[in-house]
C-alpha cells in the first residue's frame, strides 16, 4: 500500500514538473501561439485599407489620351500619367473606370469620389468639380491636308505660319470635311456654322467621326478637316495611313494658343482635399514636363517643333515670371 501512494507521488510530482515547465517557457517563434497573431495583425491591415478614403479614376475611352484596347493599349498619355498619381498618394485605395465626360458628371452629382484627368475647364462642370491647376498642354485643332498638296493651300497661310479658315471655305473647288456635331474651338465654330450646307462642305455623323474623315482624306474625297494633332497621329498609325498629312495652326484661334487641361474632382471634400495635393505635385515636380513628354510622342516632327515653340513661350514662361 506504502508502495503505491509512493508511485502515485512520484507521478503527480513529474506532471506537476512538466506542467509548470511548459508554463515558464519562452514561446518559440515557429510555436502556434505567435502563429496566431499572424491574423490579428492582417486583419488591422485590412481595416487600415478600408479606413483609407477611396477615389475612383475616369479613364476615357478617347485616344490617345487613353488608349483602352490594340496594339498600343495603354500608350496614352493619360494612361501614364495615372499611375503617377496612385503611386504618389499612398493615403488613399484607388481603382478605374471606364466612361465619357457625361458619365462622370452624372457620378459626381451622387457624391461619388470621381477623379478625371485631362478635363477641360467650363462653367458648367465647374459646378460639379473641383480643379487643379492646368498640369498638361496640348496643340488645339488644326487644318489637317495632304502634304503633297500644299501648294493649294499657300495662299491661305500667313507670315505666321498659320492659314485662315474662313478664306479657305470662300474656295468651293476645296472640298471640306467637318463633323457634325463637334466643338472644334474659339473663332472657329462660328466660322462653320456659316458655312454648313454649302455643296463643298460635307458634314458626317455617326461613329468613329474623326477616324472616317481621315480615311476620306486619304482616299482624296475630301481635301482638307480638322483635327487634333496628336489624334491625327494615333490614328494614322492605328489605320496604317502612309499619305504624309500636314497640321497647319488656324489663324482664327487665339495668338499663341495651347488647351489647358486639369485633374478634376468631385466637389466635395475628399475632391478639395485631392486637388489641394495635386496642386502641390504640379508645384514641386516636373509633372508638367513629363506629359509634354507623353504627349509629344503622338506628334510628328513638324507637330513636334510647333509644340515646342509655343510650350517654352507660353507655359515655360509663365513659370519662369512666377
Amino acid at each position: 500500500m506504502a508502495a503505491r501512494n509512493g508511485i502515485k507521488s512520484l507521478v503527480t510530482i513529474v506532471l506537476f514538473t512538466v506542467f509548470c515547465i511548459s508554463c515558464d517557457k519562452t514561446p518559440d517563434p515557429s510555436s502556434h501561439e505567435v502563429i496566431s497573431k499572424e491574423p490579428k495583425d492582417l486583419t488591422k491591415q485590412v481595416i487600415a485599407e478600408k479606413s483609407k478614403e477611396h477615389i475612383m479614376w475616369n479613364e476615357m475611352d478617347f485616344a490617345p489620351h487613353f488608349i483602352l484596347e490594340g496594339p498600343y493599349k495603354g500608350m496614352g498619355f493619360g494612361d501614364k500619367v495615372i499611375p503617377i498619381l496612385i503611386d504618389v498618394f499612398p493615403e488613399y485605395t484607388h481603382s478605374r473606370f471606364t466612361g465619357n465626360t457625361a458619365q462622370s458628371i452624372e457620378r459626381s452629382k451622387k457624391n461619388e469620389n470621381i477623379c478625371v484627368i485631362n478635363f477641360i475647364h467650363t462653367p458648367e462642370r465647374e459646378a460639379h468639380f473641383y480643379y487643379s491647376k492646368p498640369y498638361i498642354f496640348v496643340l488645339p485643332n488644326g487644318l489637317i491636308i495632304r502634304e503633297e498638296e500644299r501648294l493649294k493651300f499657300t495662299k491661305y497661310i500667313n507670315e505666321e505660319g498659320k492659314i485662315s479658315l474662313a478664306s479657305i471655305l470662300e474656295n468651293p473647288k476645296l472640298i471640306f470635311g467637318v463633323s457634325g456635331k463637334t466643338a472644334y474651338g474659339k473663332g472657329v465654330d462660328e466660322i462653320i456654322a456659316k458655312n454648313k450646307g454649302k455643296p463643298h462642305v460635307i458634314e458626317r455623323y455617326g461613329k468613329d467621326l474623326t477616324e472616317g474623315l481621315l480615311q476620306m482624306l486619304d482616299l482624296k474625297r475630301i481635301d482638307y478637316m480638322l483635327t487634333y494633332p496628336d489624334m491625327r497621329g494615333f490614328l494614322t498609325k492605328k489605320l496604317n495611313i502612309k499619305t504624309p498629312l500636314e497640321y497647319i495652326p488656324i489663324a482664327e484661334m487665339p495668338e499663341d494658343y495651347l488647351l489647358e487641361a486639369h485633374i478634376a474632382c468631385t466637389r466635395n471634400y475628399l475632391g478639395e482635399e485631392v486637388v489641394a495635393k495635386v496642386d502641390g505635385l504640379i508645384e514641386k515636380t516636373d509633372l508638367i514636363e513629363k506629359t509634354a513628354e507623353y504627349y509629344s510622342y503622338w506628334l510628328n516632327e513638324n507637330d513636334k517643333k510647333i509644340f515646342r515653340q509655343l510650350f517654352n513661350k507660353v507655359v515655360k514662361g509663365k513659370v519662369n515670371e512666377n
